[in-house]
């Protein structure tokens, strides 16, 4: 890149503030890409964290979302759904349907909170070897789509814990209905 920025300059006629300004920008590229590719992983989860904070704050009980709470509160709707069901009225069998119905979609909702998990923590890991790229002007772009995945993955995983804590919310009102 010093080499590319000589001959450019020399080939403009450039004077000595164009070789400083230049100079002075290449150095504080380098300095930032160098502090992102040394700092990388901290930085990234603090992304990420930032975003489940956020989720986390919401009032509605997003704090304590895990992928272990929403099948615990899926299990707990279903059995007391189980216990509203009556063998000889077929009316309450709809009840057990539902329940179940919440089991799955609980389970589903457990599945993708998981993967989401999983694709962070290797993304942040993984994407490293990309924050490498960063120290050359033609490939830096390689290195700033990986901070935008990041920030793409800290979005999306506050998204699934918000709508998450919605669905623990849903559940447990939906425990707390009289039998018909």
């Amino acid at each position: 890149d010093f080499t590319y920025m000589g001959i450019t300059l020399i080939l403009k006629n450039g004077d000595l503030y164009d070789f400083s300004f230049n100079l002075v920008r290449k150095i504080l590229f380098f300095g930032f890409f160098y502090a992102l590719l040394i700092n990388g992983n901290a930085w990234m989860m603090a992304i990420v964290n930032s975003f489940r904070t956020i989720a986390a704050n919401v009032p509605g009980g997003a704090a304590s979302i895990t992928p272990g709470t929403i099948l615990e509160n899926a299990f707990t709707v279903y059995m007391i759904a189980a216990q509203k069901m009556a063998i000889t009225n077929p009316q309450t069998w709809m009840i057990g349907v539902a329940g179940f119905g919440i089991i799955v979609l609980g389970a589903l909702m457990t599945a993708v909170q998981i993967l989401v998990l999983i694709e962070m923590y290797l993304a942040v890991v993984i994407g490293q070897i990309t924050l490498g790229f960063g120290g050359s002007e033609w490939t830096k772009d390689y290195a700033i789509s990986f901070v935008k995945y990041i920030i793409a993955v800290g979005m999306k995983l506050m998204a699934i814990q918000l709508i998450a804590a919605l669905a623990v919310n849903m559940f447990t009102g939906w425990a707390n209905i009289p039998a018909a």
